[in-house]
């Protein structure tokens, strides 16, 4: 697709090392797409050492900084004449950094197009707002709703913008591995409201072609990733139990859960804050469904350009490597 006219110059990807940045890199740059992708990074060693041996310096730039710095962002923007943010922000200041990014992007003058990644479920009718406002406690669910809310109704940012909104990651499974090849447990605490799932390679396919579309399409539009059929907590341990010859049971166990989530990211207060506010987000999910209609399902077909990856073959396949290796 080089030599073409259809994608922007210069492109930021923010959380490059995350589940979905380690998935898009690479995409990106086997696609050959013209463009110029752009890094930041609190740990440019770190980050370059997942980077494809193939990029070159022409199509990868890691800069090393904190997009909180706002001066620091406003030169990136400059720097690179980066016309296309795909902002992907999560933590407990993630509402400060965001509003602050929204800010610094709309003032920087070069900017035309942002992608920003926020979660499945529709965020605007009043109904479903109600019942997010009025059920959830999660503030990093709740943020995105505030976040969309600026980015459809904002009238002095002077730029397009897409919604993308993921459900369930497949690969949260995999934190469950020890725990259901030991003792047949998934800690993960789904219950049985239902949960769509979602391949973080999907949710990078759609990015990729988001960046393409350049607000042409899909401008002012939220589009949904994710499975059709919406997981309960018991269809998950079923198939986990298939995938592994063994009975797996699902937990109940807030508690336990919270904690080996706060010990996992270190136990301090910040590690203990972000778990309690996951705890929140699965308790939110044990009441109401996290899916989409099949008109999201329709449109993601779209813009994907084929069907989602299948959860229930991802579990069987992942299971097959889990038994052959263990």
């Amino acid at each position: 697709m080089r030599g073409t006219n259809m994608a922007p110059r210069s492109v930021i990807i923010t959380s490059a090392s995350g589940n979905i940045g380690k998935e898009l890199i690479p995409l990106l740059i086997r696609s050959a797409l013209d463009i110029k992708i752009i890094l930041p990074t609190t740990n440019a060693e770190k980050l370059r050492s997942t980077i494809p041996a193939a990029a070159s310096a022409s199509e990868v730039a890691i800069e090393e900084g904190s997009i909180q710095d706002t001066a620091w962002l406003l030169s990136l923007l400059h720097k690179h004449s980066v016309d296309t943010v795909f902002l992907c922000l999560t933590g407990t200041d993630e509402l400060f950094t965001t509003c602050n990014s929204l800010a610094v992007i709309a003032r920087a003058g070069c900017v035309q197009h942002l992608i920003y990644l926020s979660g499945c479920g529709n965020y605007t009718s009043p109904g479903d707002v109600k019942t997010l406002l009025g059920s959830c406690i999660s503030a990093h669910v709740l943020v995105k709703f505030v976040v969309e809310q600026k980015l459809l109704h904002g009238e002095d940012l002077p730029f397009t913008r897409t919604i993308l909104g993921p459900s369930l990651f497949f690969t949260n499974d995999l934190r469950s591995k020890h725990e259901m090849l030991q003792s047949g447990l998934s800690d993960e605490p789904l219950g049985e409201a239902g949960v769509s799932r979602v391949h973080p390679g999907d949710i990078a396919l759609a990015v990729q072609n988001c960046i393409l579309d350049h607000g042409r399409r899909w401008n002012m539009q939220k589009v949904m990733v994710g499975s059709k059929h919406s997981y309960t907590g018991a269809e998950i341990a079923a198939l986990w139990s298939k995938a592994l010859g063994k009975e797996v049971r699902m937990t109940r166990d807030m508690d336990a859960f919270e904690g080996k989530v706060a010990a996992m990211m270190g136990g301090g207060v910040s590690a203990k804050a972000w778990s309690t506010d996951l705890r929140c987000m699965y308790e939110y999910f044990g009441k109401y469904e996290f899916g989409m209609t099949s008109e999201d399902y329709d449109k993601q077909v779209e813009v994907l350009g084929r069907e989602p990856a299948d959860y229930e073959e991802w579990v069987l396949e992942t299971g097959k490597s889990w038994t052959a290796t263990d």
